[in-house]
């Protein structure tokens, strides 16, 4: 048996679980947290005006450098409760554009679900 924690974004997994998560993997119960919104930010596209501000804020250069820098961050989280992480591809809402060319979340990462998400492979 082994346990799969699904985390929509780096952390979420083990803020929310880490407990349980700690639990099973001291009892030998192999863990995995799949951390879906870890994709890099598109090549060839400037950061929005709301990813550059949140960089800002979390002093960082660039979008594929705070990309590393998370996953970093997410696979020490796991492993402090003895998870293995898993990193997929879809890059998250501040990193995501329309169809058009412009930013499906120009202004806040609150927003409602953009119709262009459901377009993400």
């Amino acid at each position: 048996m082994r346990c799969i924690y699904i985390s929509p974004h780096y952390d979420d997994g083990v803020l929310s679980c880490g407990g349980l998560i700690y639990e099973q993997t001291r009892h030998s119960i192999p863990v995995e947290i799949w951390t879906i919104c870890a994709g890099f930010p598109p090549k060839g596209r400037p950061l929005s005006e709301l990813a550059q501000r949140i960089h800002q804020d979390w002093r960082t250069k660039s979008g594929r450098g705070t990309i590393i820098l998370r996953r970093r961050e997410d696979r020490e989280a796991g492993a402090a409760v003895g998870a293995a992480v898993r990193h997929f591809t879809i890059p998250d809402c501040i990193y995501r554009w329309s169809t058009d060319g412009t930013p499906l979340y120009p202004e806040d990462v609150f927003d409602p679900p953009h119709a262009d998400d459901a377009l993400i492979p």
